[in-house]
């Protein structure tokens, strides 16, 4: 079994700034193997344009790249065996920057792959790839936009049993990314509530979108009142959808 090298402090670094100002952050590494590795460093553009998969891409034209203006102290670095490395890096946004988020991702790859040799005697390359999302606020935001852009129903079969899906896709039409959770509280005939829902948080880039999906698990057939609740820790947007469950 190969031990990884892990990210200790998180895949998202989000960083409050102003243009003309450097900021500065860090990606603490660990080698959890038994084996020194060889980690590279390197920038991609992150899109997750609505009804598309997330992509990690060279020179995105979204107009809020920060590869430009994102720099690390090193391209490369061999770890040892359990040694752990900080790397820093810095921001310096340009002066007369419009306000809202900008991004890039910073990739974290361990270059030198581990020949595991199976029993038939293939050899196995293994290489671990990390995306960390670096975040950089130009100013502060003045007004969520936040809007269910797509809701379908799906039916949902596990191994236990038949249930409703919901997908919901969510866009953020704001200049600043926003990190929302998103729930569907339940109501029957009566008015009162009987289950509630509730998804992972994700974050969501400018004028870009989200997939979330509930599994509406053990809910009896039947007529109910829902709200679904789009919930960015300052806001909450909510709207009420009949659901038939049949």
């Amino acid at each position: 079994m190969w031990a990884a090298v892990v990210i200790l402090n998180g895949l998202t670094h989000v960083h409050a700034t102003v243009s003309g100002q450097q900021v500065t952050g860090e990606v603490i590494l660990r080698n959890e193997s038994a084996v020194a590795k060889r980690i590279i460093f390197y920038k991609k553009d992150l899109t997750a344009y609505c009804g598309e998969s997330i992509r990690y891409i060279d020179n995105a034209e979204t107009g809020r790249s920060l590869t430009e203006w994102l720099n690390t102290t090193i391209d490369e670095k061999t770890l040892e065996p359990s040694e752990e490395y900080t790397l820093f890096y810095s921001i310096e946004l340009p002066e007369g920057l419009e306000k809202g988020s900008y991004w890039s991702v910073l990739m974290i790859e361990a270059a030198d792959p581990v020949n595991e040799i199976q029993p038939s005697g293939v050899s196995v390359n293994s290489i671990m790839r990390y995306a960390v999302q670096i975040i950089a606020d130009n100013g502060s935001m003045e007004k969520s936009e936040l809007f269910v852009s797509d809701l379908a129903m799906e039916d949902s079969e596990d191994s236990t049993s038949t249930t409703k899906k919901m997908n919901v896709m969510v866009k953020n039409n704001s200049e600043f990314s926003e990190k929302v959770r998103l729930y569907l509280e339940v109501y029957n005939e009566n008015g009162e509530k009987v289950e509630t829902f509730v998804c992972l948080n994700r974050r969501i880039y400018p004028k870009m979108c989200s997939s979330y999906i509930l599994e509406l698990k053990d809910l009896p057939k039947g007529t109910y009142e829902t709200v679904l609740v789009m919930d960015n820790s300052k806001d909450l947007f909510a709207s009420n959808i009949t659901l038939d469950i049949d």
